[in-house]
């Protein structure tokens, strides 16, 4: 009596009924596959002795063979662009709600990603840390106030937590990581375009810590000051959350941050990125006539062959020359996709 599972190969198209990495049985339909366990009815599923099964989908860290004994390479089943981008939404709010840790978002640029994370984060009501400055009311500062005492109330408010997220662009080294984490220890963290501290060696042994999934997060810098005391203490415990927004391919971000994670991969072809833009084109551009903005996304898609240019800021460009009433505007349009 024996377990199978039932995996999803696209590849082929079909389900396969797996067996000890071997593929006892291929079908189009996962019903016909369960019938045959259930019922007894095949002569492999017989003499290989599988009495009930497992259902997979997608496959991961399985690797699984054909009859002929060669690797069948694991793809999960394609998700439609829309899908994928409505995944991203209820995992970006797992976060949010601290139900989950952490979530990778990886995707070319200009297709939406960061203005996702961004809408989730306002439509939730969280507050952006850079928003949020100390006022007058907030300092308490007293006309009788010597300097120092001005200065250390001015700290204070700088130093208090402020907002429920901060965004982090550019460059950071593991440094700058280690306070960043610390700062916002309390907060969901994201990291937009901020790619160096998922290559940094240094910077991913931070963010293990920090993503692992003991309910105690210790972070530790403990190296030598070579140039005095630092201001940061060398261990802390980390309560925050994370989100990495990333052009990279997902099979290139380390695995140790992967596994930490929730992960949504939002590369398209360009077809599918034509289907995204019309899906969420009445929230581009509001202001702008909806035929000038269908024209717009009707001459991108007309020039697919000619440019790999085809994101929302290239659709964004064709919209302008569009509503700039220009009799030649399609021309301009095509040079400008060019360009």
């Amino acid at each position: 009596m024996k377990k199978a599972q039932i995996v999803w190969n696209p590849i082929k198209s079909k389900f396969n009924l797996v067996l000890k990495d071997k593929v006892i049985v291929s079908s189009n339909r996962v019903e016909y596959l369960t019938w045959l366990v259930d019922q007894q009815k095949h002569a492999k599923i017989l003499k290989a002795k599988i009495t009930s099964y497992e259902i997979i989908a997608p496959v991961t860290g399985i690797q699984i063979s054909d009859e002929a004994g060669s690797p069948i390479e694991q793809v999960s089943p394609d998700f439609d662009i829309n899908e994928r981008f409505g995944f991203l939404e209820e995992l970006i709010t797992l976060v949010i709600d601290g139900e989950a840790k952490s979530l990778v978002v990886s995707g070319e640029g200009g297709i939406g990603k960061t203005f996702t994370v961004m809408d989730v984060l306002k439509k939730a009501g969280k507050v952006d840390h850079a928003s949020v400055m100390p006022s007058i009311e907030d300092l308490n500062i007293k006309v009788e106030d010597e300097e120092p005492i001005i200065e250390e109330k001015i700290l204070a408010q700088i130093n208090q937590p402020k907002g429920d997220y901060v965004v982090v662009k550019g460059h950071s080294s593991a440094k700058a990581l280690y306070r960043i984490l610390y700062e916002h220890r309390q907060k969901t963290i994201v990291f937009d375009d901020c790619d160096s501290v998922l290559k940094d060696t240094s910077a991913i042994s931070l963010l293990k810590s920090a993503l692992d999934s003991y309910e105690d997060r210790w972070v530790s810098w403990r190296i030598e000051q070579p140039f005095g005391e630092s201001d940061l203490p060398l261990t802390f415990k980390f309560h925050g959350k994370i989100i990495f927004i990333s052009n990279m391919p997902l099979k290139k971000i380390d695995d140790a941050v992967k596994t930490r994670c929730f992960k949504v991969d939002l590369s398209m072809t360009k077809p599918q990125r034509i289907v995204r833009m019309r899906s969420v084109i009445a929230n581009i551009m509001p202001d702008v006539d909806m035929d000038h903005k269908h024209e717009a996304l009707g001459l991108l898609e007309e020039n697919l062959h000619i440019t790999n240019d085809i994101n929302f800021r290239s659709l964004m460009n064709l919209i302008m020359i569009r509503r700039s009433g220009s009799a030649n505007w399609k021309k301009l349009g095509a040079y400008a996709l060019t360009a």
